[in-house]
């Protein structure tokens, strides 16, 4: 938390979604995927395992 997005390189192999003020966060859920809460600058807000 406090980082901002563009200073992590995630793996492709681990889905993930990034949301960002304003993004609808879609209701369905997918075991396993990374959900990481951002402001409008790209600082991340939260992190979350679905």
């Amino acid at each position: 938390m406090g980082r901002n997005i563009g200073q992590f390189d995630i793996p492709r192999s681990v889905p993930n979604l990034i949301i960002s003020p304003g993004i609808e966060v879609p209701d369905e859920r997918q075991p396993g995927r990374l959900r990481i809460f951002v402001d409008d600058k790209g600082w991340i807000a939260r992190a979350e395992c679905e």
